[in-house]
């Protein structure tokens, strides 16, 4: 799901409730946006009050998640129309088959020509037996009168191309009139004012692609292991499989449970881990511990307001903090500082303000931002040990409108950022910087990925020597790249025909 269309399926949840209407504005977008996206489709279909708009969101649920919880509501029955198996059926004989003819004329027009058949051929089982009869009624003359042969068998050969000339001429009919009745009349059909997109046809099964590595794989002694979601999913593209892909694994990974998952965000030791985990409404916020991981616990229940809206989880490296993006009454993004082992939740934004992502340097003390506003957007850094003065803020980029920040990640060591960056006309064609800190000011930035493509969600590695992040460079896909600052020398680890994107890289 694109960021736009994200942040317009959260907008449509908010209104919901007061106000319909509007949310089904918004939904209608995200689904204009994003045709695959099934919470989307969910949302839109409680809230949507025309009868053909709910067939249409419901025949959409159904292709794209049959097993789907919305389908077996009342809401979902009455949607449909259909009241008994009867009302089913004539539903059914009265659809079109083509343009002009429905499927119940069809039905009968079959069955007509199969009746107009059997006649036809009856008749020439006639003709034939007549002609075989005829045959041996000249032979027994020819027998008899050899003088009689020749006017005999000009007559009999006048006979069979008059057969033949009878059969032609009833299977040129018929097959005229079976033309005639299928062949349909186009007719005008007239167009509303605005229509949801047509329900997604049943997908064909795809060709095979073969994807093959460009760039040689990391060296075989690199340690750790990358925590990332990745995968097809046929009931939500955004929210993936939770896979861990050990760096001298080859590109192999392994599930780390049977979840769906974003932004997995993981402590320096790999032992717990926080993610957004997918549910037929939207999601939850699912703190797991890696030696148990099949025991989700959902950590936000009333520790911030607004709480099934936060996203975008970053633990900090000892796994005891969480920054989270949260919602303010105002429908804008705010960043909140949770502490996991006392479950206090701070506000550390309060102005107005977007906030997109938010992660928690090294030391915790520290808290850096993507702040977007009617200037541009930014990086910021926020001050957590002055809770008196008001969290101030320090800023990190200044360009304004001239690019778009995104996807900050903390060095070990805290002295250094990574994130990306966009032009606004080219969203999708994000370039990774480095950045240096000193204190809480920057001391400059530089590129250090420019190629075609998408680089996004960088992630370092514990030495802070490596960076790993997913670019679409190769065939349009997202996979795992990994970049040696030192050596600057670019791997690539993964060649998937699906996307893989990167949340952590632990030991």
């Amino acid at each position: 799901m694109s960021n736009n269309a994200q942040q317009l399926f959260q907008d449509a949840l908010l209104a919901a409730d007061t106000n319909p209407a509007k949310a089904a504005d918004l939904l209608k977008q995200v689904v204009e946006l994003d045709p695959e996206n099934v919470p989307a489709w969910v949302a839109l279909l409680k809230v949507l009050t025309d009868p053909e708009d709910r067939r249409i969101a419901l025949s959409t649920i159904a292709q794209l998640d049959p097993d789907n919880p919305a389908l077996q509501t009342p809401a979902a029955g009455s949607a449909g129309g259909v009241d008994d198996e009867a009302g089913s059926a004539d539903a059914a004989d009265s659809d079109e088959f083509v343009p002009g003819i429905s499927r119940r004329e069809l039905r009968l027009t079959i069955i007509g020509l199969g009746v107009f058949t059997v006649v036809i051929l009856g008749m020439v089982l006639l003709l034939v037996g007549s002609i075989n009869g005829q045959r041996a009624a000249e032979a027994a003359a020819l027998a008899a009168l050899v003088a009689g042969q020749t006017a005999t068998q000009d007559t009999f050969n006048a006979s069979n191309t008059q057969v033949v000339e009878t059969q032609a001429a009833v299977a040129a009919a018929a097959t005229a009139t079976f033309q005639a009745l299928v062949s349909p009349t186009p007719t005008a059909t007239s167009t509303r004012a605005f229509e949801l997109p047509t329900p997604i046809p049943p997908t064909p099964t795809p060709t095979e692609v073969v994807f093959q590595a460009v760039l040689p794989p990391p060296p075989a002694n690199l340690p750790g292991r990358i925590y990332a979601w990745g995968g097809r999913n046929v009931r939500s593209r955004d929210f993936l499989e939770f896979r861990v892909y050990p760096l001298s694994g080859g590109g192999s990974f392994e599930r780390v449970n049977s979840d769906l998952v974003q932004y997995p965000s993981v402590d320096s030791a790999g032992q717990r881990v926080v993610y957004m985990q997918f549910n037929p409404d939207g999601w939850l916020l699912s703190r797991i511990s890696l030696t148990d991981a099949t025991q989700p616990e959902q950590i936000i229940n009333t520790l911030i307001p607004r709480a099934g809206l936060a996203a975008v989880p970053r633990l900090s490296a000892d796994g005891n903090r969480l920054a989270v993006i949260g919602r303010t009454p105002q429908d804008t993004g705010a960043v909140y500082l949770i502490d996991l082992v006392t479950n206090n939740a701070v506000l550390l934004t309060t102005d107005a303000a977007n906030y997109r992502s938010a992660v928690v340097a090294p030391s915790g003390a520290q808290v850096v931002a993507v702040r977007e506003d009617a200037t541009g957007t930014d990086l910021v850094l926020i001050d957590v040990t002055q809770p008196n003065a008001g969290f101030p803020q320090t800023p990190l980029t200044t360009d304004g409108s001239a690019s778009i920040e995104a996807h900050p990640a903390f060095a070990p060591n805290g002295a250094s950022l990574a994130y990306s960056v966009a032009p606004p006309d080219r969203p999708a064609e994000s370039d990774l910087y480095l950045l240096q800190i000193v204190g809480n000011q920057s001391a400059g930035s530089l590129p250090i990925m420019t190629v075609d493509g998408d680089d996004i969600h960088p992630v370092f590695d514990p030495t802070g020597q490596f960076i790993a992040f997913a670019s679409n460079r190769v065939q349009g896909v997202y996979n795992l790249f990994v970049y040696d600052i030192t050596g600057r020398l670019t791997y690539q680890l993964t060649a998937s025909p699906d996307p893989v994107y990167p949340g952590a890289w632990s030991n």
